[in-house]
């Protein structure tokens, strides 16, 4: 019997990913004044590091559309797969958010109760916190078996037509919005974040893009972000970033030039990448509440030096802790109820 061997480029994007979300959220968090300011190289340098969103979807959409099951058990095992080895520990994560949170944050007089509050804060005030990618990945997950069967079904053909449409279906989207038109092609069934969760499949077997392509696509997207928030200062609110299909088309490049590197591939073989592969889940789930703390205790200056230093400080403090809650906690539980209910 042959086991599949781990494809280590993914625990390397898994680290860097990671990382570019602590940074990103450094930057719009810590209170400093100016930041970045409004430097008009900020446009390029938040360009590449707001692409941890696409890499994180994409490599999900990689690593869960491809469900082969057939039977009603199948389709149990899978789901309750998913309730304990990710929405249990977002749950608990959140509890811990919202505690610190609670207690850090001067509230109202009639402010909700702590349970109240925390009631709320799962189930409607997710969205104003990081955790709003996890419930848009649940839901993923929660359509992903049946995505699946379709994307099993596609020929090359299909799956090229299909990311052309994607692409052109968000690109009026994005041109009928700067424009304040709301027209049906926002009903969309493959639209929003969900783009980068299906490329994440159909991508796999894309051959390379020459280092030539790559390079002229960074740089047209880089410099055109830059140009447009130079010459018109309202476009910083044009979603040039994320779902625009220009920066679609960035992280394609991107990901795919990160997955034929060769230096990626001999990075990933290196002990610390394996280590912080293995717990950037739940990296990414404690690090907004570490770095609220710092924020409380450190008062920092207004160089991005600084602002590295924060990112740095809540990486490395995200994962001691999250070693601990999951030695101590999570794995116990998920073990004991992944071996009674699983069947």
């Amino acid at each position: 019997m042959t086991t599949k061997q781990r494809d280590v480029r993914y625990d390397f994007l898994r680290v860097i990913a990671m990382g570019l979300v602590i940074f990103t959220h450094a930057i719009g968090t810590v209170p400093i004044e100016g930041g970045l300011g409004n430097h008009p190289f900020r446009e390029i340098i938040v360009t590449f590091i707001f692409i941890c969103n696409p890499i994180f979807f994409m490599m999900s959409g990689h690593f869960n559309l491809h469900f082969k099951g057939q039977s009603i058990t199948d389709y149990k095992n899978y789901y309750f797969k998913k309730l304990v080895g990710i929405v249990l520990p977002l749950i608990l994560y959140e509890i811990i958010y919202y505690t610190i949170s609670f207690y850090l944050i001067p509230t109202p007089e009639n402010s909700p109760s702590f349970i109240h509050g925390l009631f709320i804060s799962i189930t409607q005030n997710y969205l104003s916190s990081y955790f709003w990618f996890m419930y848009t990945l649940i839901a993923f997950l929660l359509a992903a078996p049946f995505l699946s069967k379709m994307l099993d079904a596609f020929s090359p053909v299909d799956e090229q037509q299909f990311i052309i449409v994607l692409l052109l279906v968000q690109l009026v989207g994005w041109l009928l919005k700067l424009f304040n038109i709301n027209f049906a092609v926002n009903s969309y069934p493959f639209s929003g974040w969900i783009i980068y969760f299906l490329l994440g499949r159909l991508l796999e077997n894309t051959k390379a893009i020459g280092k030539l392509k790559t390079l002229i696509v960074v740089l047209l997207v880089s410099g055109s972000n830059l140009l447009l928030t130079m010459t018109f200062p309202e476009a910083t609110n044009w979603n040039l970033y994320d779902l625009s299909s220009l920066y679609i088309l960035f992280s394609i490049v991107v990901y795919l030039a990160l997955l034929k590197s060769h230096f990626v591939a001999k990075l990933g073989k290196t002990r610390i990448i394996a280590f912080l592969s293995q717990y950037s889940f739940g990296i990414y789930l404690i690090h907004g509440s570490i770095m609220m703390l710092f924020i409380k205790v450190i008062h920092s200056g207004n160089t991005i030096i600084n602002i590295l230093g924060i990112a740095l400080a809540t990486y490395f403090t995200a994962v001691v802790i999250n070693l601990a809650i999951e030695k101590i906690i999570l794995i116990p539980i998920q073990r004991f109820l992944l071996k009674k209910y699983l069947n």
